[in-house]
């Protein structure tokens, strides 16, 4: 699993020659961001932040040859913290053979396009994640008041939309999606731990 085949404790890489990459997709409070953190928590956190390219940044994943796309913070986080056009920039550093670790996370809508992903997964033995968090939890959500939730209303329904977009165009395009239930009573330390646990 990738416990074993990323570990690298002394920090001086050396993971796999093909890279394992577990992208995170669904709608606006499906879980991503939250799954993310339990995953990284698994594998030993999160280490510095760096930035990876041109409008692009990751983490380092501590005691691992692994980086975290994005910023870890609280609101507006992970691939979403990074510039508008990180897709574009990130295409043209994996295309242009920059190097990248053993293992490769990410969540957000940034990165979460069919396209960037297909190439991803050219280069990387890519995992895609799609978190249905069930039309309740998304009628929940247009109904909340507050800040915490970057897309309320017909913004968080177009980007539903468009999640479960992404994961029909993969999976004509022979990517491997897999579709887990998150929501309501959901131990995403548990989901986590399954997820890690099928690499």
């Amino acid at each position: 699993g990738v416990a074993g085949l990323c570990a690298d404790p002394d920090g001086s890489g050396g993971g796999a020659m093909k890279p394992v990459a577990i992208y995170l997709i669904g709608a606006p409070g499906s879980g991503k961001t939250t799954l993310m953190n339990e995953i990284v928590g698994e594998l030993g956190g999160y280490g510095e932040e760096f930035r990876v390219c041109r409008e692009t940044f990751a983490n380092r994943i501590n005691g691992r040859d692994g980086w975290v796309l994005g910023k870890h913070r609280a609101k507006n986080g992970g691939t979403d913290a990074c510039g508008k056009a990180a897709s574009g920039w990130f295409r043209r550093y994996i295309e242009g053979g920059g190097e990248l670790p053993g293992l490769i996370l990410g969540e957000g809508e940034r990165l979460g396009f069919a396209n960037f992903l297909e190439m991803l997964a050219e280069h990387t033995d890519l995992y895609v994640v799609y978190l249905d968090a069930g039309y309740s939890r998304e009628a929940r959500l247009e109904a909340r008041d507050g800040s915490d939730c970057a897309m309320l209303g017909s913004g968080g329904k177009a980007l539903a939309t468009r999640a479960a977009n992404v994961r029909d165009k993969l999976l004509e395009k022979g990517v491997e999606v897999d579709t887990v239930k998150t929501g309501d009573g959901v131990d995403y330390v548990e989901l986590a731990q399954m997820l890690l646990g099928w690499l």
